[in-house]
């Protein structure tokens, strides 16, 4: 049976859907009408009762432990630096967290469909159907099985978790803290996929731009398909809009073919840019805080090691918990900043073909003109991905990341003397 790209489309997103809207991550609905242009069907699609009570709920369970654990911390007598990060500042920014990225997807659903629609008219200018079909399998597929091993390992951990703290801690309050840490993580799952579908999408329109800049390497197939995408869009506008192509591109079809290629490179890089900042837009401070909230993780798990080990405790019992923790802050963490570079570093190299480009002598001055445009589009719209426009999100991170908690621990160490 053939199916329908938007309805691949549809069907590659619903296994993080799904997670998301058992954590209240997903206050909406995903249906085939959410690609709809029809207002109505748009707002009927985004607008589901049932999934926004059901966000609000959660958002109120995380208000009040937010609530609790500040109260709580009021309560306890802290007589070291380090017992002040583990209470008053680890469990209390794990809530906030987790309540500022529900409380950002609650307000924001409406956006969030918008980058959905986006992200489909991205595919439709780049793939043929036949690729989108093949293209959607395979995230479907990668997303049951990524989803898969990290819930099994969440599940079998935060499980762990609950037992191992019960005489220490309530099992209510336990329970309801590891609520907050699958929030945590199926908002970077969430912002994860959008930075993997921008890195694709610019090797995709690498490949596509180096069929023009290596014509003698096999690159008349690649510009046979390309050309073949830009004449099945122009066919269904036409359809739609029931009007001529002469009509709606008059300019493009005055152009060389290889002109008509490089301007629609510019056209998807500017929609990719657009959906780029969008990402920023909705996920920007919850990744701040997610970052934060790693950081000072890091801190509470080195730590609390170093301090049973020149206490002489057995780290025996502890240790699964410290690992545990440690391998979830570091999976997080990890896979932020690491995606970010690789699909900033595709940004990169999509500029360094365009130079490559511009230093041939046998261009035509429309070609020439063309290239220079993309160089300051490239230039000036950079792919970038930022936490709350405070700082670029990428590999230096993680650099970062350990010097920061080198330092803060050696002064922990210093004051807890």
């Amino acid at each position: 049976m053939n199916i329908q790209p938007h309805t691949s489309f549809i069907q590659a997103l619903r296994p993080l859907y799904y997670v998301s809207k058992a954590i209240g991550m997903a206050p909406f609905s995903i249906i085939n009408e959410c690609l709809e242009t029809d207002e109505e069907k748009f707002v009927s699609a985004f607008f589901n009762t049932s999934s926004i009570i059901w966000s609000v709920i959660v958002f109120l369970c995380l208000l009040a432990n937010v609530i609790y654990s500040i109260t709580r911390v009021l309560l306890i007598r802290i007589t070291m630096p380090g017992e002040f990060v583990l209470e008053f500042l680890n469990m209390p920014l794990v809530y906030i967290t987790a309540l500022i990225s529900v409380l950002a997807i609650i307000c924001k659903r409406e956006t969030i469909f918008q980058l959905l629609r986006k992200a489909y008219n991205i595919d439709r200018r780049l793939f043929t159907k036949e690729d989108l079909g093949i293209s959607y399998k395979k995230i479907r597929l990668n997303s049951i099985y990524i989803l898969t091993v990290v819930s099994i390992f969440c599940t079998i951990f935060f499980t762990h978790e609950v037992i191992f703290w019960r005489n220490r801690i309530s099992c209510i309050y336990e329970a309801t803290a590891r609520i907050a840490d699958w929030v945590g993580i199926v908002m970077v799952f969430q912002y994860c996929s959008a930075v993997i579908f921008i890195k694709l999408r610019m090797k995709a329109l690498n490949r596509k731009f180096s069929a023009l800049l290596n014509k003698d390497s096999g690159s008349g197939v690649q510009i046979a398909r390309t050309n073949k995408v830009l004449s099945s869009n122009r066919t269904e506008l036409s359809t739609i809009h029931n009007i001529t192509d002469s009509k709606i591109f008059p300019q493009v079809l005055e152009k060389p073919l290889e002109s008509q290629l490089l301007h629609e490179c510019r056209e998807i890089y500017n929609l990719i840019y657009v959906f780029c900042r969008t990402v920023n837009w909705i996920y920007g401070f919850p990744i701040l805080l997610e970052l934060t909230s790693i950081f000072i993780s890091y801190v509470n798990i080195i730590y609390a090691t170093v301090n049973l080990v020149r206490r002489n405790f057995s780290i025996k019992t502890q240790a699964p918990s410290l690992l545990g923790w440690n391998i979830y802050s570091s999976f997080k963490e990890l896979a932020i900043t690491f995606l970010c570079e690789t699909a900033v570093n595709e940004s990169r190299r999509l500029l360094d073909e365009v130079h490559e480009m511009l230093l041939k002598r046998d261009l035509s001055d429309e070609m020439r003109s063309e290239l220079q445009l993309f160089s300051l589009q490239l230039k000036h719209n950079k792919i970038q991905f930022s936490a709350a426009g405070l700082f670029v999100v990428g590999s230096s991170q993680f650099c970062s990341f350990v010097t920061g908690v080198t330092t803060y621990i050696v002064i922990l160490i210093q004051f807890s003397k």
